[in-house]
């Protein structure tokens, strides 16, 4: 008989493997439904509340305009194909590049040219070929907005945390952990992935570091911002909660922004591997359709009193 070993690491839940079971016993063991934890995962960063200046005068990432965020938590990392697995694992669960027919299966690769490839999800490296377990530390991608909000709902039901959720960012949240937090832009120190150009290569793997290779990299293996964050910029794009609108920066609420109001597109930020430094710049957005998948995208989680 066999039993199911689960581990919590970093942002989600891995699933380690069936072991041996020694108590002899034909029955298998009844699972106790989960209990609201007392802390915090560790490896999520307290973001206490603040005020930052958001945006930039360049195109959509103006204007640059105040911006107060209530206190959250964000993850170290992006999900990690090995968190991402887990969850399949354990849900059953069928992605968007998976269960899409005809010409939408499957997900964008670059294999030395941008192409859509069918059959490619997940489970697959920016060429569309698929992962050695070596890579399960890599940010998973080819990962749809539907398919990270369901990652979100399956962490809580299955890690809850009393009186919070865990779910996407806000591109407020996201810029604001970006930058580093009020403290660090009060000091004006900037230690963040995306906030100095110079500085980028310590911080970020983009196009300018990538030395010719198409591919993402293990996370955490560059410089954490002075929240200890890391890849906020660089390696891949993050999926944020956001519907994308040029315009909305003119009339968004100071407090706590959001956008939901419905459009065609989802908002997503901090550039990729295939990325210039321009797309890196930590105020920058960029927008693709909530459905979409692509050799580019993945997402980080967030831990909020907000759905």
């Amino acid at each position: 008989m066999k039993r199911l070993s689960i581990v919590l690491a970093l942002s989600g839940v891995f699933l380690v493997g069936f072991v041996p079971c020694d108590s002899g016993s034909n029955e298998m063991p009844a699972v106790p439904e989960p209990s609201p934890i007392a802390s915090i995962p560790s490896t999520f960063k307290r973001m206490p509340k603040g005020e930052f200046q958001m945006g930039d005068g360049r195109d959509r990432d103006a204007p640059v305009h105040w911006v107060a965020l209530s206190e959250y938590y964000i993850a170290e990392t992006e999900v990690t194909v090995g968190q991402f697995r887990a969850f399949v694992s354990d849900s059953k669960y069928i992605t968007d590049a998976e269960k899409a027919t005809g010409d939408d299966n499957g997900s964008y690769v670059d294999d030395g040219r941008v192409h859509k490839k069918s059959g490619v999800n997940w489970m697959c490296d920016v060429a569309g070929n698929r992962r050695p377990a070596s890579d399960d530390n890599h940010p998973v991608i080819h990962v749809s907005h539907n398919d990270a909000v369901a990652y979100c709902a399956w962490l809580n039901k299955t890690h809850p945390v009393e009186g919070m959720v865990y779910r996407l960012p806000t591109e407020a949240e996201w810029e604001y952990a970006a930058r580093g937090g009020e403290a660090d832009i009060k000091a004006h120190n900037y230690e963040c992935s995306g906030c100095n150009e110079a500085d980028l290569g310590k911080y970020a793997w983009y196009a300018g570091n990538r030395n010719g290779i198409n591919n993402t990299h293990p996370v955490a293996t560059k410089r954490a911002n002075a929240l200890g964050l890391y890849d906020m910029t660089g390696n891949v794009y993050e999926w944020c909660s956001d519907w994308y609108a040029v315009d909305y920066y003119t009339h968004s609420p100071k407090q706590d922004p959001e956008n939901r109001t419905p459009s065609s597109d989802r908002v997503i930020r901090g550039g990729s591997w295939d990325c210039s430094s321009a797309y890196c710049h930590t105020p920058c957005r960029d927008y693709y359709a909530p459905n979409n998948r692509r050799s580019i995208l993945g997402f980080r989680v967030v831990l909020g009193v907000r759905g």
